[in-house]
């Protein structure tokens, strides 16, 4: 007998645990930044859905931090 497998997903916007593809096809085009990962263990679906909503609800993810500019090399554009 096919074991049961259990497809955690998340996103910017939402998360859940799925074990059937059709549902997850409908999904991956609502959720935005959609992630998923497949599990035979359900409790380790649903954790790998709400650690990644979580990390993705964290303001600085996808934030980069520009160092200062130590030193100009040439005309910024459209500046002469």
């Amino acid at each position: 007998m096919k074991k049961k497998r259990y497809h955690g997903v998340a996103g910017t916007n939402g998360y859940g645990v799925y074990d059937d593809h059709d549902s997850i096809s409908i999904s991956r085009h609502l959720i935005r930044s959609f992630t998923m990962k497949s599990s035979q263990d359900l409790d380790e679906a649903k954790a790998f859905a709400g650690d990644t909503y979580r990390y993705l609800q964290d303001e600085t993810f996808g934030i980069y931090e520009i160092g200062e500019v130590e030193k100009r090399t040439g005309p910024i554009a459209g500046n002469s």
